[in-house]
């Protein structure tokens, strides 16, 4: 790998500017959004051209995928192989056969770039790594900012303010870019010297500010719990410094984001509270129980293989909305693949678990971060769409791998191969 491709900031930026550059490409302010502008956000499309992007460096740089996958043991190249034949299986007996085959084949690009992210992470020198998560809190700052600016201007009558379209095909999915920029600042914050601190902690401050605006309930409960497992995680970060840090960016978020205009009545604090005063536990949920309970019986239906990627909608269709998950990734992995699939993807969960294991002991720069934003993001993903829409999976594939490869054995190996 030359030095130069250990130096450059080209894959890094990629990743840190997504939500921005998502967020201009899909910037209207016009009602109702065309279909093919829907399209795009529903897939995320500008986002896997940025995760090309990404593997192209990474190829130009060494990356060699099926050395890459060879070199894995055994086990893990089986439960790969078998995941990915459920996955097309599935796709292929899906209700909607073609449109489950685009999903699947865009899984298959996301478990491409945790892959590629994984090797390239490996191989640039420390002083690269700490600038990589601060970068993405930064990233992330400058799509709120384009969010605000976006709430600000002018638009036509009757927007459609819950669809939001910023980068999103709902405004709650502004939470998901939140909570990653959030968990991304206060995970370097408390690593950090005083006034960069500061500086990293405001930026939280103003994204937890964006994410209460937008009405999400998810964000928030994401970050502390991921907070929490990062405080248990890491005896280091057990301090009052640390603490204060952690404790600030979400109630003072909340308290900003209260005399804010609301454009509809499900913006803001004021939304969340009220949501908990409903009349029954599926409403104060948003739906989700029953939401559950039909993908329970879904899969019941279908046990062992599933019904292929993004056919929630068609098996289990539910009168609110037209979803294509249905928000847990447990019943998601149950529905899709079965339980045969759900089985693989739970194995390889506990493997990648005992590898990160050893990175979680090391204070290599970025850990923290990376950490907080996996468990957080896996967090969401129980309640909402985080294991559905592309932008949360990128960057839970991205932390992973990064965990991955901060692994002390994953180190020495990338810097020599």
């Amino acid at each position: 790998m030359s030095a130069t491709w250990r130096s450059s900031w080209l894959p890094w930026l990629l990743i840190a500017f997504a939500p921005a550059f998502f967020g201009l490409l899909t910037w209207t302010n016009a009602n109702p959004v065309d279909q093919f502008g829907q399209v795009i956000r529903l897939f995320g499309l500008p986002l896997y051209l940025l995760e090309l992007g990404f593997m192209l460096v990474a190829v130009r740089a060494g990356w060699r995928p099926i050395e890459q996958v060879a070199s894995q043991s055994s086990v893990v190249r089986a439960l790969l192989a078998a995941t990915v034949a459920i996955a097309f299986a599935s796709a292929a007996l899906a209700p909607n056969a073609v449109g489950s085959l685009v999903w699947t084949y865009l899984s298959l690009l996301q478990l491409l770039f945790g892959f590629a992210a994984a090797w390239l992470t490996s191989r640039v020198p420390t002083p690269m790594r700490n600038r990589i998560w601060p970068a993405i809190a930064g990233g992330c700052l400058v799509y709120a900012g384009l969010a605000a600016a976006f709430a600000l201007s002018p638009h036509e009558p009757g927007f459609d303010w819950q669809y939001f379209g910023l980068a999103v095909a709902n405004v709650r999915q502004v939470g998901f870019y939140m909570v990653v920029g959030t968990l991304a600042a206060v995970g370097c914050a408390m690593d950090a010297r005083s006034t960069k601190a500061i500086m990293l902690t405001v930026a939280a401050v103003l994204m937890m500010t964006l994410s209460f605006w937008t009405g999400s309930r998810g964000a928030a409960i994401a970050a502390i719990a991921a907070i929490i497992a990062g405080c248990v995680a890491f005896p280091h970060l057990r301090s009052i410094r640390n603490a204060s840090i952690a404790l600030v960016p979400i109630p003072a978020g909340a308290l900003l984001s209260s005399p804010l205009p609301r454009p509809m009545v499900v913006f803001g604090v004021d939304r969340m509270i009220s949501s908990l005063k409903a009349s029954t536990p599926d409403a104060i949920s948003g739906f989700r129980l029953r939401m559950w309970e039909e993908a329970w019986q879904a899969f019941l239906h279908r046990p062992w293989i599933g019904y292929g990627e993004a056919q929630f909608g068609i098996v289990a269709p539910q009168p609110q909305a037209a979803y294509l998950h249905p928000h847990n990734i447990i019943l998601q992995l149950l529905v899709q693949w079965g339980s045969i699939g759900a089985g693989f993807v739970a194995a390889l969960a506990i493997i990648a678990g005992i590898r990160i294991r050893s990175a979680l002991r090391t204070h290599d720069g970025g850990v923290v971060p990376a950490f907080l934003v996996c468990v957080g993001l896996l967090v969401f993903s129980f309640y909402d769409g985080a294991m559905f829409h592309t932008y949360p999976v990128m960057m839970f594939a991205f932390a992973l791998a990064f965990l991955v490869a901060s692994a002390p054995e994953a180190r020495v190996a990338g810097v020599h191969s």
